[in-house]
């Protein structure tokens, strides 16, 4: 029994080595590949045609190139609106503690008097055609 195991495992090895030896040798030489000269991979597409693959990534490349620019600028806009917005809220801030001030001020003043209005109706025991004019002394009437 031990020997038949053995010749099987024997017979299993070298069948793997002659297959083995078979594809090696079947297997085609590369082909001399020159830099830059190579085809370009088609893809077909759902509606069957045919479309270069490398035209469709380095048209995603610029596409990705634009997208980067694009928020590059974004990220420095932003920037530049933070600062103005910590300006402005710099100047709202200076501008409340001058109110402030200013109501401090008015409320410490002390009161003026109080004048009564000045009105154009003439007083009620005034004559009737404005106050009397006396002329000073030595000139006619």
């Amino acid at each position: 029994m031990l020997r038949a195991i053995v010749a099987l495992f024997l017979i299993v090895v070298c069948s793997f080595a002659f297959v083995l030896l078979m594809l090696r040798r079947q297997r085609p030489a590369a082909p001399a590949s020159r830099p830059g000269s190579t085809s370009p991979i088609l893809d077909t597409r759902e509606d069957g045609t045919l479309y270069s693959v490398g035209l469709q990534i380095s048209r995603l490349e610029e596409r990705i190139i634009d997208q980067e620019k694009r928020a590059l600028k974004l990220q420095t806009d932003l920037e530049e609106v933070r600062k103005e917005r910590d300006t402005l809220s710099g100047q709202v801030d200076q501008l409340q503690d001058e109110v402030r001030r200013l109501r401090r001020q008015v409320n410490t003043r002390p009161a003026a008097p109080v004048q009564p209005p000045v009105t154009n109706a003439p007083a009620a025991n005034a004559p009737a055609n404005g106050p009397a004019v006396t002329p000073p002394e030595g000139a006619p009437l």
